[in-house]
């Protein structure tokens, strides 16, 4: 049986949590298939613009815990398409793994910023 965990962020919410559980036990006890687990309490940083933005990411990382992180994105912030594939010196096309999309990196910074093995490019 699959393990489904609920992450509810709670701020000024306590007189709501026991009316959130007992919703998402009705619905998730509804679905019949999975376990779960209810996790209320983490703490929540909302970034809302650049403006001392390493300062503020530093501070969520130094958590001990988990911590949800909301960063507001103006409506006006360029996108591109995200290239999720690219050619190899043969001509052949291959997927990229999500974690190497585009923006591409230089390979030695992608690499030292990786916590698991990239796959291979073969």
């Amino acid at each position: 049986m699959k393990k489904l965990s609920v992450i509810t962020p709670c701020f000024n919410e306590e007189a709501n949590v026991r009316e959130v559980f007992e919703r998402v036990k009705a619905v998730v006890t509804g679905l019949g298939r999975y376990r779960y687990e209810c996790i209320y309490g983490l703490p929540v940083a909302h970034i809302y613009n650049h403006s001392g933005l390493r300062e503020e990411v530093d501070a969520v990382l130094a958590h001990d815990r988990p911590t949800v992180c909301a960063v507001d994105i103006p409506a006006e912030q360029p996108t591109a398409p995200r290239v999720t594939s690219a050619v190899r010196p043969n001509g052949v096309i291959v997927s990229k793994p999500m974690e190497d999309m585009w923006p591409f990196l230089d390979r030695d910074e992608f690499e030292a910023n990786m916590i698991v093995a990239p796959l291979e490019e073969a």
